[in-house]
């Protein structure tokens, strides 16, 4: 029986005796009764197997959903998680994915109006026991504040709720009123005015408008804007020189605020003003002045000296860089592409960094990229040696804003600087390695990436390969602009590769390519090349037939924006598709369209055509002479 294994000294054993625990607890006793005993230093020795209980695992509310999904492979032909929707309305050019996205965001900045404006709304009804009524969605609604703007507790509500303008009127209502503002309230209120620049919270994009928006560049802020500066008089200012006592957190938030809205020159004032008056500096006030050196001087040497002599005051006062000390180091060294020591100073960079027992990070990688290739000309083997230390590390961590752009810079370093495929490949590989693909969640950055991998495909690689790729990437992860689909068309043009033609075609629509002129002419001239087997010469001659009733469904329209553009060239060559697949009245039909309508077409039929339609008796010598002749 199980109680031959109880030992009486044991209180868990003496808990089996009792009726509301024995029959619960005596098939775990009977099956292991040690774990039991070596939890009550119970002295019962058994032959049985010790079992030991592994520690708790700590587990977030996604565990669970992460293992079910690492036992499944990602799929790379479905659509990405905010374009998932009905199969109809799941968009697949890039226009159609950038107006999904912002119709998106835009509905839900109408709603945050909606909110704002009328709050009072959604205190009544059925909005009262729902998600409208949590404490949490009203922290920062509503246009009214509780306290009045010229006590204590309206100072701290207008911090709290980020209102920067009225934060500012509240402080210098109490401090005209004579009543004392905490030391840390002050400080609070004297970063909230340097982050922001003593402006009003703009309303902060949303994920969806994030994706879509061009990277700021050193002279704008984004979208053609210039980048905002330093205010005259700037209520941070005021502030500051109005603190009783100037502490460290008072310097380093004004510093910052003012290397954020380039007022280099004052910035630097204060932190010369931090050492000569012995206050400490933190690391992230040297990584800030460290970024202004470019602003400070005006030869590449002297930029450099600056940045050596601010490292050198951080080991004065025993401040341990991190990596955004490095990284603001070597982001200096890239904006002097025309210094000839710039890689061998981004090299013993790396060295120190590496002393420092600091690990470098993918923003590391890119700011070095674009040392050591700032011109197309530059196709050294540091890249190779970059992929190489990756693919030893496997999956990467997010560690700073830069990491974001790494793959994109180093496969458009590959594809334009080094020319290799191979390490193209080995670079994707390295991207679909666990979570890597996050690294690409900016549209902008997935186009240059899968732009530059797929030109590189189609000059190195057989066309069976650029057919894989092209298949794997679209319509979902990659929508080719009208330039790269020509190059697939060239690809297919010089290999010959004629029956992958239907496919392409069947893209073209969902890309919104089919009908542009170029693309268009291209495709029609490749069809018209050469005579295919009957099969795939009837879908030529498909694709031929469809786009004469496009321009048949204009007609009936009258009205169409965008109309149309055919040319003599494109019907002639249509006709002789037409032929070659026996539809003699379909072939017709488009010379007649040209000889009805050619006073308003650019272009003849070529010769080649017109002889290959009257050799199989679709025109006759008079029509032939007839388009000649108006061509003369």
């Amino acid at each position: 029986t199980p109680y031959l294994h109880l030992d009486m000294s044991c209180k868990i054993c003496t808990k089996v005796l009792q009726k509301s625990h024995r029959f619960f607890i005596r098939r775990i006793l009977h099956n292991s009764p040690a774990v039991y005993h070596q939890m009550q230093n119970c002295n019962l020795t058994t032959d049985a197997p010790s079992i030991v209980i592994p520690k708790k695992i700590k587990r977030d509310e996604l565990s669970i959903l992460q293992a079910l999904a690492s036992t499944v492979e990602r799929d790379t032909n479905a659509p990405a998680y905010q374009y998932m929707d009905d199969p109809f309305f799941q968009p697949t050019s890039l226009l159609q994915k950038k107006s999904y996205s912002l119709a998106k965001a835009s509905g839900k900045k109408a709603a945050h109006y909606v909110m704002d404006r009328w709050p009072w709304i959604f205190e009544h009804g059925v909005y009262k026991e729902s998600y409208f009524n949590i404490p949490e969605v009203w922290k920062v609604k509503g246009s009214k504040c509780k306290h009045d703007i010229s006590t204590l507790d309206g100072l701290e509500e207008r911090l709290e709720r980020r209102m920067v303008g009225e934060a500012f009127q509240a402080y210098r209502a109490l401090t005209e009123s004579g009543i004392e503002i905490p030391q840390d309230i002050c400080l609070q209120l004297l970063d909230l005015q340097s982050i922001f620049n003593g402006s009003n919270v703009t309303e902060k994009d949303l994920p969806p408008e994030e994706m879509f928006y061009q990277d700021p560049n050193p002279k704008t802020g984004g979208g053609g804007q210039l980048r905002e500066t330093w205010r005259a008089n700037h209520p941070a200012e005021v502030m500051f020189e109005n603190l009783t006592e100037k502490t460290p957190e008072a310097y380093a938030s004004i510093i910052k605020g003012m290397v954020k809205y380039s007022e280099a020159e004052r910035a630097y004032q204060l932190y010369t003003e931090m050492l000569e008056n012995n206050i400490p500096v933190d690391v992230s006030v040297y990584n800030a002045v460290i970024l202004i050196s470019f602003q400070l001087k005006d030869m590449s040497a002297e930029r450099w000296d600056q940045v050596i002599t601010i490292m050198e005051d951080m080991k004065k006062a025993n401040v341990a860089p991190n990596l955004e000390t490095f990284n603001n180091a070597l982001q200096i060294l890239g904006r002097m592409p025309r210094f000839n020591k710039r890689q061998g100073l981004a090299i013993a960079t790396i060295n120190e960094m590496i002393k420092c027992g600091i690990e470098p990070s993918l923003g590391t990688f890119t700011l070095l990229l674009k040392i050591f290739y700032a011109f197309d000309d530059n196709n050294g083997p540091i890249l190779g040696d970059i992929i190489s230390y990756l693919e030893s590390k496997g999956e990467s961590i997010l560690r700073s804003s830069l990491d974001l752009q790494f793959f994109s810079t180093a496969m458009s370093k590959i594809a334009y600087n080094m020319h290799d495929v191979d390490m193209a490949h080995r670079l994707h590989a390295l991207l679909n390695v666990g979570e890597n693909i996050k690294f690409l969640s900016n549209a902008n950055r997935q186009m240059n990436y899968y732009n530059a991998y797929f030109k590189l495909v189609c000059m190195f690689q057989p066309i069976g390969e650029v057919m894989a790729l092209y298949e794997e990437l679209t319509p979902n992860i990659w929508s080719p602009s009208g330039f790269h689909i020509q190059e697939l068309l060239q690809c297919i043009k010089m290999n010959h590769a004629y029956e992958h033609l239907p496919i392409v075609w069947s893209d073209l629509i969902l890309f919104e390519h089919a009908f542009k002129p170029e693309t268009m002419s291209m495709f029609v001239e490749i069809m018209a090349l050469k005579k295919q087997d009957v099969e795939l010469q009837q879908q030529f001659a498909n694709i031929a037939l469809r786009i004469m009733e496009k321009k048949d469904e204009e007609i009936e329209r009258k009205f169409v924006p965008r109309p149309l553009e055919l040319s003599g060239q494109l019907l002639g060559q249509c006709a002789v598709i037409c032929a070659r697949a026996e539809m003699p009245e379909k072939a017709e039909s488009f010379i007649k369209y040209y000889l009805s309508n050619q006073n308003t077409l650019r272009g003849t039929p070529s010769v080649a055509n017109l002889e290959e339609l009257e050799k199989l008796e679709i025109i006759d010598e008079d029509t032939i002479a007839k388009i000649q002749g108006d061509e003369d």
